[in-house]
């Protein structure tokens, strides 16, 4: 399927079982960015969906169970769902979030503790898995980074409002 070109990467939803469905083995050495589902906060908040509602969380659906939680967080702590105390509970929230990044903004609204999370299909014993391979803090392999491509760091600001 993709004879012609050396690497593909895509977004979050690249991640998803869905998508490893659909390609079966060619999905094998597509990277893709998003969240990092292994992390044990990931795998806690997966276990409780699917006990909960029978839901599979995936690169798709973890960001937007953090999404709810934060602002469940701040309208708890704010007393109100006013969007002015929202917005000011946003601006000072300190989130541990499953999906693999801190929330934890500065003075002008950038995720400080945001990671950029680079991912790849393998295919290890007979078993297909998307593996982190790199971390914008460097937590994991820098080969990736090396050997694939250069962005300007400088576009990683992560939330803005």
């Amino acid at each position: 399927m993709f004879e012609e070109v050396d690497i593909v990467i895509g977004h979050d939803s690249y991640g998803t079982e869905a998508f490893r469905e659909a390609l079966g083995e060619d999905i094998v050495d597509i990277y893709n960015w998003g969240v990092d589902l292994r992390n044990e906060r990931a795998q806690q908040a997966s276990e409780q969906m699917q006990d909960e509602y029978d839901v599979r969380m995936d690169a798709l659906s973890l960001p937007n169970y953090d999404a709810v939680r934060m602002l469940a967080q701040v309208i708890d702590e704010q007393d109100s769902a006013d969007t002015q105390s929202v917005r000011d509970g946003l601006a000072d929230i300190e989130y541990e979030s499953a999906s693999g990044w801190d929330v934890s903004f500065d003075e002008d609204g950038n995720n400080e503790a945001f990671q950029m999370i680079v991912s790849k299909w393998e295919q290890s014993d007979g078993e297909i898995r998307n593996v982190p391979q790199y971390t914008s803090d460097g937590r994991k392999s820098m080969l990736f980074y090396e050997s694939c491509f250069v962005w300007n760091r400088t576009s990683l600001n992560g939330i803005s409002f």
